[in-house]
């Protein structure tokens, strides 16, 4: 590819190409980790193992929202910007579906233990930790349409000058 095709003079285009990359990384490896849970997930002697890659997941979709949110701020199409942010209000939904369906599974699995207190403080971090990611998605979501608004009212100010 032509690298003056793919230039706006300040290097905008090779960071937003470079941001996506990582964000189609992140959601990658995002896939691998549901996968690897979902198998080990099958038995009850993979408690630890599970509960180990559930951490590892939470930490690669705050990487994954991390890219994203970049590439919203790079991002020179506000059709791709749309699209972008349709896969990841679903990458969303999957997280919060597996979740619950984590919860299910580690309360099932605590069940067999005779220390309830155990479960009791599982339960309590992992739905604070929740919580608190949950309002920090919403706020960056805010973010990110506020900027997506001012970005289209540039553009269509930007028209409006080319037609005049």
């Amino acid at each position: 590819m032509d690298r003056e095709a793919h230039s706006d003079g300040d290097g905008h285009i090779y960071e937003y190409e470079t941001v996506r990359r990582q964000r189609t990384t992140n959601l990658s490896q995002l896939t691998k980790l549901y996968n690897e849970l979902e198998k080990k997930m099958i038995s009850r002697d993979n408690k630890e193992t599970v509960k180990n890659l559930y951490v590892k997941l939470c930490d690669r979709f705050e990487e994954f929202k991390t890219a994203h949110m970049n590439c919203l701020d790079l991002c020179p199409d506000v059709h791709v910007v749309e699209t972008l942010e349709m896969n990841f209000d679903s990458c969303q939904k999957n997280l919060k579906e597996f979740r619950e369906r984590f919860s299910e599974w580690i309360n099932g699995s605590m069940e067999n233990i005779a220390d309830d207190e155990v479960g009791s403080r599982i339960s309590s971090s992992s739905s604070s930790s929740s919580k608190a990611k949950l309002r920090t998605a919403r706020a960056n979501r805010l973010k990110a349409e506020h900027k997506l608004k001012k970005t289209e009212e540039k553009l269509k100010l930007e028209r409006e000058k080319k037609g005049s």
